[in-house]
């Protein structure tokens, strides 16, 4: 190999620190607008820079007014949601006159009587609501039997006295009273008793017929 050679690819003599510490104060260029302190902390620890805690994100406030959860709060599990609480509707409760609810009252036991339900029928029959106040009725029934019967109706009826009258506080409340049981006519001539009672007239009637109240 020709000397030449040997010259070129012959390694670099090595440099001594203070060569290279004048090599490195030539490359840095300092901004002038990085703060002499910042500049001193960072070339004495470069590693600081890298160890800084990530500033916490901010939370975005939602259009709904709630804050949305930061994504610490959702990997940690942390964020419990807001509890949304809905105001409950208020309903109308006007003041209605006795004989009003009288009109709709008969209404609508007439709309369940067409139905043609012979025991529903035998129950509407004898049914006579008594205001007890606050819009509250009682209603006195002979039995359970006749008890879930009106249960079962109750939901139509209070619907049409509610929207009829404009009234969302009407509600029954069921006795069962055991004595309309003992006093109710079951022969022919207790039925016809119970009828002369109400309607005396019954007894000229049959007297001048000749009218046996046992047939």
């Amino acid at each position: 190999m020709p000397a030449a050679a040997l010259s070129t690819s012959s390694p670099k003599p090595l440099q001594t620190p203070e060569q290279i510490d004048t090599i490195a104060a030539s490359a840095i260029t300092i901004p002038v607008d990085i703060p002499s302190a910042a500049i001193a902390e960072t070339i004495a620890s470069p590693t600081s820079a890298l160890n800084t805690e990530p500033s916490p994100s901010k939370k975005i406030i939602g259009r709904s007014g709630f804050k949305l959860p930061t994504m610490q709060e959702v990997s940690s599990g942390s964020y419990v949601p807001p509890v949304v609480i809905k105001e409950k509707e208020v309903l109308p409760t006007e003041a209605y006159h006795d004989a009003d609810f009288k009109i709709y009252w008969n209404e609508c036991i007439q709309r369940l009587k067409d139905r043609n339900l012979i025991s529903l029928n035998s129950l509407l029959e004898n049914l006579d609501p008594i205001a007890i106040g606050n819009f509250q009725y009682e209603i006195k029934v002979s039995n359970k039997i006749q008890s879930d019967l009106f249960l079962t109706e109750k939901g139509a009826i209070n619907q049409h006295l509610r929207s009829s009258l404009n009234n969302h506080s009407i509600d029954f409340q069921i006795i069962v009273d055991q004595d309309l049981t003992a006093n109710k006519p079951y022969t022919t001539s207790e039925k016809f008793k119970a009828m002369a009672d109400k309607k005396p007239i019954l007894l000229s009637l049959k007297d001048k017929l000749g009218l046996d109240s046992e047939y």
